[in-house]
């Protein structure tokens, strides 16, 4: 299931990339940080529809411990946002509504797997832009040395709780949903920047 879960998003995920210029060999620290607003007004209120469903349902993972929203406040604080300025970014309002588990895990799919792929983001851009997670990438560092562990955990909560088609399904249209609204994020505001 999960590797049709993979093979099912793998478009939209490379779409996703596209649009993001974190591996942009131009990034600097403006564009960086213009990224981590962008984070912020999706996470925001992502984690608002999502954790409630995760608590509730899937107990046993520790979804409080795995916000990122307080992460990308203290790198954009470590950026020079102050916490008014960041309260008052945009967010996205077309975030989807979370009923069922099978919904929030397919949502929680892409934020987990950002997890690994933030990995890449401190090793390649840290250095060049003078970033560390304790100063500017605390969210692309999120779980540190625990990433691995973290995402088998969430890889078990998957097999755990989506046992038949019907939630597999739910599951696979959630993350599908999730990753074309980061893309149209991204992608959106990076014209209106760019223009």
């Amino acid at each position: 299931m999960l590797q049709r879960l993979k093979q099912a998003t793998q478009a939209d995920h490379a779409a996703l990339e596209a649009a993001s210029p974190l591996l942009d060999p131009q990034l600097n620290r403006a564009t960086y940080r213009w990224v981590l607003e962008r984070f912020y007004g999706m996470y925001a209120p992502l984690e608002q529809e999502l954790l409630p469903v995760l608590i509730q349902t899937c107990p046993g993972i520790n979804w409080s411990q795995r916000r990122k929203t307080p992460l990308l406040i203290r790198d954009l604080a470590a950026l020079g946002v102050a916490a008014e300025a960041c309260a008052a970014l945009p967010r996205c309002s077309a975030v989807p509504t979370i009923n069922t588990l099978p919904q929030a895990l397919g949502c929680a799919y892409v934020l987990e797997g950002a997890t690994l792929g933030g990995q890449v983001i401190v090793r390649q851009v840290g250095p060049r832009l003078g970033l560390t997670p304790s100063a500017g990438c605390a969210f692309f560092a999120s779980y540190g040395p625990d990433v691995g562990h973290m995402w088998r955990s969430f890889q078990a909560a998957i097999r755990t709780n989506v046992t038949s088609a019907d939630a597999e399904a739910a599951l696979i249209a959630s993350a599908q949903t999730t990753f074309k609204l980061f893309e149209q994020w991204l992608g959106a505001r990076h014209a209106a920047v760019s223009a």
